[in-house]
């Protein structure tokens, strides 16, 4: 079993595009084989500028059976091409089918990236030819998909009704990965987010618990709109002594004749002495 990726994918389907063009053969229209020449078809189509018509064929029951009509929007007048991921030797039916739905198709050639064959049988345009035995998974198959753990974290609520589980006992595990690392990430957002709660607490207490320098609490008394010291008179002031009192938020500041009690915290001015009159408090 050979797993393609979505930008291998895109690769071939962009080489085997440059094939087509490099051959110079002008087509009407990309016919793609629903479903695995579905994305394939529309980079064709888009590579060669023509319209894109679908067509379903599918294995029920150990048999090939292929659809009796061809979507297609118009009448196909000229050579075609017939489109898949993986073409065998019952590409040729469909192209039969759909030259028989559509009496104005001339030729269909056809183009695949990877062909199956034990006989002479040879699409026009491929890329690598493999071994029968070979399966090859592409991208948008279900189990691609199974193992890509960006493309299944809603697997169970689109696909329950469609594909049990056990049929894919990687999902089950993924699924189970997906719960946990949700769970996870849940927790460690909790945790980011206390951190930030706590950070900003001991922040907070530093603040409040930090004693301020001299020129601090002399620069917010100076701010304070109780009491402004430069409305003192210059001889009154001169060089201050801050000193804070114990077990309490108050200062007191000592000018050479002036004495004030202050509340660095809740920046209120509790008292003020000049010599042994007490001026405001």
């Amino acid at each position: 079993m050979y797993y393609t990726s979505w930008n291998e994918f895109e690769s071939l389907s962009l080489e085997l595009g440059k094939k087509i063009l490099t051959s110079n053969k002008k087509y009407c229209a990309v016919i793609c084989v629903s479903r695995g020449g579905l994305l394939l078809g529309r980079i064709l189509s888009g590579i060669l500028n023509v319209p894109l018509g679908v067509i379903s064929a599918k294995v029920i029951n150990g048999k090939y059976l292929i659809d009796n009509s061809l979507t297609c929007l118009f009448d196909l007048k000229g050579d075609v091409l017939l489109v898949d991921d993986v073409f065998e030797e019952r590409g040729e039916e469909v192209a039969k089918k759909v030259k028989k739905l559509q009496k104005g198709i001339k030729n269909i050639d056809l183009a695949c990236i990877f062909y199956k064959s034990e006989t002479k049988f040879l699409p026009k345009y491929s890329i690598n030819k493999i071994k029968n035995k070979l399966t090859i998974v592409f991208p948008y198959q279900e189990a691609s998909l199974c193992q890509d753990y960006d493309n299944c974290l809603e697997w169970r609520d689109l696909k329950k009704k469609e594909i049990k589980i056990n049929k894919h006992p990687r999902s089950k595990d993924i699924l189970e990965t997906i719960s946990m690392t949700s769970k996870i990430k849940f927790i460690l957002i909790i945790l980011i987010v206390v951190l930030f709660i706590l950070s900003l607490v001991i922040g907070l207490s530093d603040n409040q618990l930090k004693t301020p320098t001299d020129e601090m609490v002399l620069l917010k008394l100076s701010q304070n709109k109780q009491a402004s010291i430069s409305s003192y008179k210059q001889y009154m002031i001169g060089d201050a002594f801050v000193n804070k009192m114990i077990n309490s938020n108050d200062y007191v500041i000592i000018y050479p004749s002036l004495r004030i009690t202050y509340d660095y915290k809740n920046d209120v001015i509790k008292s003020v002495f000049y010599i042994k009159e007490i001026i405001n408090g």
